[in-house]
């Protein structure tokens, strides 16, 4: 497993520095997530999606199935806010998922295969 720094922001401690970002659904991700590495308030964690079937093309363009995801950080929203975002009422803390090792590379042209392969 190689291990990837997540982005670091200047002036402060993830998730000071970020924003702001609009929520988008995304399509659901067959075959789930694995962790490797949980995370913590005090430390980053690991995740793979080499189960992930649906992703596998992916890694003919050099991408890794593996990502770090940052630090806990606890919600601070109220119940109006959690359901408008699909926060379950009781999670208590959240974590960022960075991208795949990788996926930064990839090309216009790399994308439009994937998405032809997927559609």
């Amino acid at each position: 497993i190689s291990l990837v720094e997540p982005p670091r922001q200047e002036g402060g401690r993830f998730p000071l520095q970020l924003g702001p970002f609009s929520l988008r659904r995304a399509r659901a991700v067959r075959g789930g997530i694995t962790i490797l590495k949980e995370p913590t308030a005090q430390s980053e964690g690991l995740y793979d999606l080499t189960q992930a079937r649906t992703l596998n093309d992916l890694t003919r363009f050099g991408v890794e199935l593996k990502g770090c995801l940052s630090a806990t950080s606890p919600i601070y929203l109220f119940e109006l806010e959690r359901k408008r975002a699909n926060i379950p009422t009781e999670a208590t803390d959240f974590v960022w998922a960075y991208p795949l090792n990788g996926a930064h590379h990839l090309t216009e042209e790399q994308l439009g295969v994937l998405q032809c392969l997927h559609n």
